[in-house]
């Protein structure tokens, strides 16, 4: 299963409006240059979106925690904003058309270097365990 790290501070997807093309907001700026960072590292990498993957975004601690505090929480799950699915829409949209990716599942943890991993799995894997057939399903 290859793995892809991505060295980047995540950054969830803000809630944009029309007055955002003029009014730089700063979560809009922060946003367009995390999303400019990924797309690069991208390249680089060869790197194009999946129909399925798992995602970890690793998040940085406060500066104001102790270091007792960030020893305790180091790859313990991040409980707190932002939320998964807005790091995982933020994530997403990095990469333009994302209608073809149908299986993902995404978490985020404590860490004191702040990146992003994906694993891919192999072509192999077309439906994970649990999943059901179109075939099988009951009509009502």
């Amino acid at each position: 299963m290859p793995t892809y790290r991505f060295d980047v501070v995540p950054v969830a997807a803000p809630r944009m409006n029309q007055a955002d093309r003029w009014k730089k907001r700063p979560c809009v700026v922060r946003y367009f240059a995390y999303r400019d960072q990924v797309r690069a590292i991208a390249e680089e990498q060869g790197f194009t979106l999946p129909e399925q993957f798992s995602v970890r975004f690793y998040l940085a601690m406060p500066r104001s925690w102790s270091k007792r505090k960030k020893q305790d929480h180091d790859g313990k799950p991040h409980q707190a904003k932002p939320d998964a699915d807005n790091l995982l829409k933020g994530w997403m949209d990095c990469f333009g058309e994302d209608c073809a990716v149908w299986n993902v599942c995404a978490s985020k943890v404590w860490s004191a270097s702040p990146c992003v991993l994906l694993d891919v799995p192999p072509p192999s894997c077309a439906l994970l365990p649990g999943l059901v057939e179109p075939a099988s399903l009951v009509e009502c």
